[in-house]
């Protein structure tokens, strides 16, 4: 089960499907007293993982992306840099079954515009990455390549939810009704490639090939369009957890 560790305060937890949009009042929050729980020269969005009593995070370091360990979720050790992947920024790990798979932003800006700029991996230890690949889409349903639209471009996923009894096949039309019926659930950060960010979703049944959420045509959670509103033009990188049917 993918655990949410918070390590900075936020103020407000937003889960956006189509035209159903459920906000978590979560304006309270107390920053921990002995932060930061990781500090390693250089460490940030992380991804963490909590299987049995150990939590494993990923997260971005100088020179690409680090791995450390915690029993506890606030004190972290170190395992050391991961190998195998093409310049990882963004990172976002999942078990899915005997082995970790990892997607991430190809932190170049040489693939800015095209779906290659979302890559992924497979591990089975967490550390040492193999079959680095770029994602690959249904058409143009998940990045375009084309200004102005919303998904020109991508800074790369946000969060994965991975569902083992999801369908063998990508489930179409990808809708509100369907999307949770595939294996594999992916909300990404789109961009127009001028300042504009929004959070898209697509699935997948491999984790490989993706389709994009009505083919695309919206994102499901876009920052306003005053300048003063703390959400003006972009939302991103964000953290979802699907607790029950009814979510």
């Amino acid at each position: 089960m993918r655990k949410s560790l918070a390590v900075c305060a936020i103020a407000l937890v937003v889960l956006a499907t189509g035209s159903v949009t459920k906000v978590l009042a979560a304006t309270n929050w107390t920053e921990y007293a002995s932060n930061p729980v990781y500090s390693p020269d250089k460490a940030y969005y992380p991804s963490v993982l909590k299987e049995g009593g150990t939590y494993t995070m990923w997260s971005d370091c100088v020179g690409g992306v680090q791995n450390a360990t915690s029993t506890d979720g606030i004190n972290w050790t170190t395992v050391g840099q991961v190998s195998g992947l093409l310049n990882p920024r963004h990172t976002v790990v999942e078990r899915t079954g005997d082995e970790y798979r990892i997607w991430y932003d190809e932190g170049s800006d040489a693939h800015l515009y095209s779906i290659e700029a979302i890559r992924t991996a497979t591990s089975t230890d967490g550390r040492n990455w193999f079959n680095d690949q770029p994602i690959t889409q249904v058409g143009s349903s998940v990045i375009t390549g084309i200004h102005p639209n919303w998904n020109r471009g991508s800074y790369g996923p946000g969060d994965v939810i991975y569902n083992p009894s999801g369908s063998d096949e990508i489930t179409v039309p990808v809708n509100e009704s369907s999307v949770w019926a595939n294996k594999f659930v992916a909300y990404y950060m789109g961009t127009t490639g001028v300042n504009h960010e929004s959070i898209g979703l697509a699935v997948s049944n491999d984790g490989i090939n993706w389709q994009g959420y009505n083919g695309g045509a919206a994102p499901v959670l876009a920052g306003t369009g005053s300048d003063s509103d703390w959400d003006w033009q972009r939302v991103g990188y964000p953290t979802v957890v699907k607790e029950n049917d009814d979510a």
